[in-house]
């Protein structure tokens, strides 16, 4: 090949050096805006230049535009300091999922070998090892391994990357057999719903969107969906629970306030005695209106 025309992409993970590199430009789309490049990323694609075996030197050339490109900004991508090298390991189901169909238990002696467990402080490390035993015994309880190896639920949740635990049990239960289109879409909107707290939405959206999300809740709950809240607007009744067998009030709650807690010892309706989902202390929390953190590893 004489010439080629790549992205940074390119420069990731394909053995291709050149004898010449060439920037059209210092900038970059990141999905938002144009933005420079950073220092590493320069490095990723310059460092293309120069054949082993073959060149004496690489050669660089970067096109500037004087009127969009400052000096500062030059000096900044070329002699800044990199970004450090960080992991991303991701233990998400999936992928544990995965690995486990691959390694079986030997999946936790894989991660000793990861970049992770090579750069991470000790407590992240031992956590991370944590995370990983945790989120195989919660697989194993809800039957996605059985005897060393994926179960058909397993294998189907090792193949998304997202909400897997939701669309694995919604799958398993058969409840998505029993809804038309638009309960589905509701389903899976309440699947990936995330609050994001009340002074997200502008006070003229508020009222449009309780409006929405109460419906919501509503065809949810009508499609057999137990516990159902709306989020983001103040609706006490949506943000309650209710058990799913008489009916009758279990936890009130006030944006993050708890107003009243009827929950038995034993996570149990006191009226008809039907379990509640979950794991429940037997003394609610006394944390207030303000957020308190859940690690669902360690559950």
């Amino acid at each position: 090949l004489k010439l080629l025309f790549t992205t940074e992409t390119f420069a990731l993970g394909i053995n291709m050096p050149a004898k010449t590199v060439i920037f059209d430009e210092l900038t970059k789309f990141n999905g938002e805006g144009f933005v420079d490049l950073g220092t590493r990323d320069y490095y990723q694609m310059a460092g293309r230049a120069g054949r082993r075996g073959m060149d004496d030197i690489g050669l660089v050339y970067s096109k500037l535009e004087a009127r969009y490109t400052r000096p500062y900004r030059v000096k900044r991508i070329v002699f800044g300091k990199p970004r450090c090298v960080e992991s991303q390991l991701n233990s998400c189901y999936a992928t544990i999922l995965n690995l486990y169909s691959l390694m079986g238990d030997d999946l936790y002696d894989a991660y000793e070998k990861s970049f992770h467990n090579f750069g991470a402080p000790l407590e992240e490390r031992e956590y991370a090892q944590f995370q990983i035993r945790q989120r195989v015994k919660l697989r194993r309880r809800l039957h996605c391994i059985e005897e060393g190896e994926l179960t058909p639920k397993g294998r189907f949740a090792a193949k998304l990357y997202g909400r897997e635990l939701q669309a694995a049990e919604f799958l398993a239960s058969g409840l998505m057999d029993e809804l038309n289109e638009d309960r589905l879409a509701v389903l899976a909107v309440a699947a990936v719903y995330e609050s994001r707290g009340k002074g997200d939405l502008a006070r003229r959206d508020r009222d449009a969107a309780g409006k929405l999300l109460r419906r919501a809740r509503r065809i949810a709950k009508e499609a057999g969906l137990h516990h159902v809240y709306t989020g983001n607007v103040h609706d006490p009744e949506g943000d309650s629970t209710f058990c799913h067998d008489c009916g009758g009030l279990l936890v009130a709650r006030d944006w993050y306030r708890l107003v009243e807690w009827r929950l038995n010892a034993e996570g149990r309706c006191p009226d008809c005695g039907a379990p509640l989902a979950g794991v429940f202390e037997a003394v609610p929390g006394d944390w207030g209106a303000r957020r308190q953190p859940v690690h669902l590893g360690e559950l």
